[in-house]
């Protein structure tokens, strides 16, 4: 609040003395904004919309008295009011002032030049009443609130004299003992206390009163009104009248809680433990994937060079051949350790749906109908295991909710071209199709309270030693992995669990890729070979001059951007390692389409490859997994120079898109 009124109202009809009024306060250089009305219903209508800093009336007005202006209630007030009047009229400004005034004057020379003065002390004992009018209400308020939480806290609030009698007991006694509040005043608090704890209390007792004002805790075992006996966290504080203040809380759930949270931790550190695992075995997993690229490039390149019936191709062959167990097991180390590392291949969803039910039909009770509906022959980029982990797993849950009532569970695959209004969202490839799975019950549903935490790492409803609380949560991570998405509609009619796997754009390509992998035919171009692995580079180069290109090697991100930087247009094809120092390969993919927008890349990785790597890429960017044949190889950089090619021949071309393959 301000020293001085801002924002005065005058209410004057002699327009002399209100002239007079004006300057006296422009010539104290206050300077407030003053607004000047003659009756008074002018100046009733313009308080009912502009409450102001401060009103100077004049008793006497055309239309009536000043001091109607006067709120009845002073407490009530919303502005203060000085009162004019004439000589000879005191007796009138007396009244107004008893009626709530603050101040008033006898019109003259001398007390309009005064005015300032007058408006500045009247204002200021404004201040003071509005300042005591909010301490008092505040004081109310806390008056209020104080006796609100003690009369509804949660906590049982004990009031114990010198003796150990109860003084005083908050209604929440009922709540935490069982105990009315009117049943505990007058006994002695001791009774209520466990032998065992009796000695710590008394303790705590005498510790507090001897400190008057520090609090003294400790926890204690309380006898409820039923018998039992409740484990109660204490904190008592003395008075200054001798009495203990004793606030006591309930904490034998608290306690249980502790409990599990120190067995969570427990399972949480096993977890840790198995992802350091895993992280491990994930660094360990990406050099032997870079040692088994270089040994199975280079027996390949040696055994192409041998006579068909040359006795060495035996061994190149038994090479080989153990070089592929190598790689299995690298990637069963993976799948052990949790790493998220994926086996992704072409997976036909109706055979696994048909597996899922056919396992699901052996051990469902008869009292549950299992139906299947696949509406269309749909392949997906998926690991097989973790797809049917997932599957199991929703079934199962189905299963259970069902539990010994009669009911259905069905299985259902469909392909969606476009996703419904509903259905997009940020988590799927837009305006990409995608294979829908439904896994669906007509249980009793998922209560609403509970629905948002289903897919939450250790959440269950089910009883203890029954479920960790871990399953959707996999499944959920798993889908997501995938680059799908995993949603829940529930309701009273059942519930349904919908997978949403997106498809590959080239799937006749994947599937036969599956089936039987292409010979590896010549092609020509020049191709740009990134890997900091020079036994790898050697290799990898090996494999792709055997396919007729010409390659140009480097051995980091930085040296390859400034290499392609001074001719971007003299490379037909990249393919770069992920991991690398300095700079990863994704990051150098960013860099080479800035200055080669439609550049054909190819993205090998050690570490295996990311969520839709086998996806066709809008931007023709492909996949590779360390450690990768000559056929696969070639397979990757047909499908790249071939769409590269094609878009140099369509109808306008594209942009940067450099020469031809061969060119």
């Amino acid at each position: 609040m301000r020293d001085s009124p801002g924002d005065i109202l005058l209410v004057e009809d002699d327009e002399d003395h209100a002239e007079l009024i004006r300057r006296s306060f422009e010539a104290s250089g206050s300077a407030p904004q003053i607004d000047v009305v003659r009756t008074l219903a002018a100046a009733r209508a313009r308080l009912a919309e502009w409450p102001p800093d401060l009103v100077i009336t004049d008793l006497r007005l055309p239309d009536g008295s000043g001091a109607e202006l006067i709120a009845v209630d002073r407490e009530q007030a919303r502005y203060p009011v000085v009162v004019m009047t004439s000589f000879g009229d005191q007796h009138v400004a007396v009244e107004a002032m008893r009626s709530g005034a603050l101040d008033y004057v006898i019109k003259s020379g001398t007390t309009f030049q005064e005015m300032p003065r007058i408006a500045e002390r009247a204002y200021g004992l404004w201040r003071h009443i509005v300042e005591r009018r909010r301490a008092e209400a505040g004081l109310r308020e806390s008056e209020r609130h104080f006796r609100s939480l003690i009369e509804n806290a949660l906590d049982l609030i004990l009031v114990v004299e010198p003796d150990g009698r109860m003084r005083y007991a908050s209604p929440s006694s009922r709540r935490v003992l069982g105990w009315e509040a009117e049943g505990l005043i007058g006994r002695d608090g001791r009774e209520l206390v466990h032998p065992d704890d009796l000695e710590a209390a008394v303790r705590m007792f005498t510790a507090a009163s001897q400190a008057v004002g520090t609090p003294n805790f400790g926890v204690l075992r309380l006898r409820g009104e039923d018998g039992l006996w409740r484990d109660v966290e204490v904190i008592g504080q003395a008075t200054t009248d001798g009495a203990v203040v004793v606030n006591a809380r309930d904490i034998s759930e608290r306690l249980r809680a502790e409990e599990a949270r120190r067995a969570l931790e427990a399972q949480l550190r096993q977890s840790q433990r198995l992802e350091t695992l895993g992280t491990l075995a994930g660094g360990i997993a990406h050099d032997f994937n870079n040692i088994l690229q270089a040994i199975l490039g280079c027996t390949e390149l040696a055994r192409g060079r041998l006579a068909g019936d040359d006795a060495a191709r035996r061994y190149l062959d038994r090479t080989l051949e153990v070089g592929r167990r190598a790689t299995d097991l690298v990637r069963q180390i993976l799948q052990f350790s949790r790493q998220g590392e994926q086996r992704l291949a072409p997976v036909a969803l109706r055979p696994l749906l048909e597996e899922v039910a056919r396992l699901l039909r052996a051990t469902l009770p008869k009292s549950i109908e299992l139906r299947t509906q696949v509406d269309a022959e749909i392949v997906v980029t998926a690991d097989t295991s973790q797809l049917h982990q997932v599957l199991m797993n929703l079934a199962t849950n189905a299963a259970q909710a069902l539990g010994e009532r009669t009911g259905v569970l069905e299985l259902k695959l469909e392909r969606q071209s476009a996703l419904a209004a509903d259905e997009a969202r940020p988590d799927l490839l837009a305006g990409a199709p995608h294979a829908v799975i439904t896994v669906s019950d007509d249980g009793p549903g998922i209560p609403e309270e509970i629905r948002e935490r289903v897919f939450e790492p250790f959440f269950t409803t089910k009883a203890p030693g029954q479920g960790t609380g871990l399953g959707l949560s996999v499944a959920h991570g798993i889908v997501r992995s995938h680059g799908g998405s995993l949603r829940l509609l529930s309701g009273p009619g059942g519930t349904t669990f919908r997978i949403y796997l997106p498809v590959p754009v080239a799937t006749a390509t994947l599937a036969a890729s599956a089936a039987g992998a292409p010979t590896a035919t010549a092609t020509r171009g020049h191709a740009l070979l990134v890997d900091d692995d020079p036994n790898v580079a050697f290799a990898t180069a090996g494999l792709l001059e055997q396919l007729g290109l010409r390659v140009t090697t480097c051995h980091g991100g930085v040296d390859a951007l400034e290499l392609f930087g001074r001719q971007p247009e003299a490379f037909d094809l990249a393919i770069v390692d992920e991991a690398m120092p300095r700079m990863t390969g994704s990051q150098l993919r960013s860099e080479l389409r800035r200055l080669r927008p439609r550049l054909p890349i190819i993205v090998v990785s050690g570490h295996g490859l990311p969520a839709g790597a086998l996806f066709d890429d809008a931007e023709d960017v492909r996949y590779l997994a360390k450690p990768f044949g000559a056929v696969e190889l070639a397979e990757a950089v047909r499908l790249s120079l071939s769409s590269a090619a094609a878009a140099a021949a369509g109808p306008a071309g594209s942009p940067g898109s450099g020469h031809s393959p061969g060119a």
